[in-house]
């Protein structure tokens, strides 16, 4: 939702104020005639519901994610990582004509492993059964999500994907001195000879993991390779002196930004732990300063990793964020409020609005020529 608000700034205010108090003779310029600027001010408010769904994605599921489910026996993201050079993503497509890159018979299977039953602690792979397949499949771009190290966190497929849209994802695990330690799937032009047969289907079928099933399956894995903290703000190419930030109460209440004991729910959702010249402590003001928290050129808010479920998370964070004995959990709004249905696969998105029990209202200031 956006509201716009247009004020007179204060300069033609005043000089307007002096014209009609001190009068004026036929040399004096009409007020229509004076140059001037018009403040505006545009609002968006965004439901807490409304996280960019099935646009970001991890790409597997360490334990530190924070997420329900991990990787069995999983990746050791300290001795292993993802090369980003060899990730390769293909979406499902139905019948059509084909394209320079698209690919033929991809089949492909939830990798609760993590290393895609690569290692000596996977069980025995039966690719004989794969959790879907299909003839016609085609390679997209995308972008990476990166940590302050420059490691890969996730990947952006630059827009929200469909609820049934399909995806899969192949890429080489390597050690920190550059060697392929493993592999996730074939990647098409390289790994051709890998190539397998499924029972009663003609020709070779590439395998490879599912990135993004289809919603109305529920399934339980893969929902959670889905980024789900992260937010749009509305605008773009943000000027970070001209924007404010509030997280409020979706109600009717007087001081919606503020609790039950007056701590501003930014504060409580971690997006105020510091002042305006980056000391300790909050301000009052969101932290638009903070790289890993707000990109303001292309307008996103990130919750930090450690926070994968911010509007369903435990007493614990929300007091570790709030940092004042005044903090209070039984009884409040927000612990009454809490949305577990937003973060659950048994939950199809096309209800998650009535689960928005908060949202971000968020303002731009701009100058705009009278």
């Amino acid at each position: 939702m956006q509201k716009r608000y247009t004020y007179f700034s204060t300069a033609i205010f005043l000089v307007l104020a002096m014209f009609l108090l001190n009068g004026c003779d036929d040399d004096c310029a009409s007020p229509e005639d004076l140059p001037g600027q018009t403040i505006v001010i545009e609002e968006h408010s965004i439901l807490s519901s409304n996280y960019l769904n099935n646009q970001f994605f991890f790409l597997d599921l360490p334990p530190y994610f924070g997420v329900p489910v991990h990787d069995v026996p999983g990746r050791d993201p300290s001795a292993l990582i993802i090369d980003p050079s060899s990730i390769a993503i293909f979406q499902l497509m139905g019948a059509g004509v084909w394209g320079p890159n698209d690919v033929q018979n991809v089949a492909a299977y939830i990798d609760s492993t993590g290393v895609f039953w690569s290692t000596g602690e996977s069980p025995a792979p039966d690719f004989s059964d794969p959790y879907l397949y299909g003839p016609r499949w085609r390679e997209v771009d995308f972008e990476f999500i990166l940590d302050i190290d420059g490691g890969i966190v996730a990947v952006d497929l630059g827009r929200q994907m469909a609820p049934q849209d399909v995806f899969a994802v192949t890429y080489d695990v390597i050690s920190q001195d550059g060697q392929i330690h493993y592999k996730i799937g074939d990647r098409p032009g390289w790994d051709d000879d890998d190539r397998i047969h499924l029972p009663n289907e003609e020709g070779p079928y590439y395998r490879m993991k599912i990135l993004k099933a289809p919603e109305d399956r529920q399934e339980p894995f893969t929902f959670f390779y889905v980024v789900r903290n992260i937010y749009s703000l509305g605008f773009s190419h943000i000027d970070i002196d001209s924007v404010s930030l509030k997280i409020e109460r979706n109600d009717n209440s007087s001081s919606p930004e503020l609790d039950e004991n007056a701590i501003p729910y930014i504060q409580l959702f971690g997006l105020d732990k510091l002042g305006q010249d980056g000391s300790l402590g909050p301000d009052g003001f969101a932290d638009f300063m903070v790289d890993f928290t707000f990109d303001l050129e292309r307008g996103l808010l990130f919750f930090p990793l450690i926070f994968p479920q911010p509007f369903n998370a435990s007493e614990d964070i929300y007091a570790d964020y709030a940092n004042d004995d005044n903090f209070q959990w039984e009884g409040t709004f927000l612990q009454e409020n809490q949305a577990p249905e937003l973060y659950d696969p048994e939950t199809l998105s096309l209800f998650y609005p009535g689960f928005g029990f908060f949202k971000i209202v968020v303002q731009q200031t701009r100058t705009a020529e009278q």
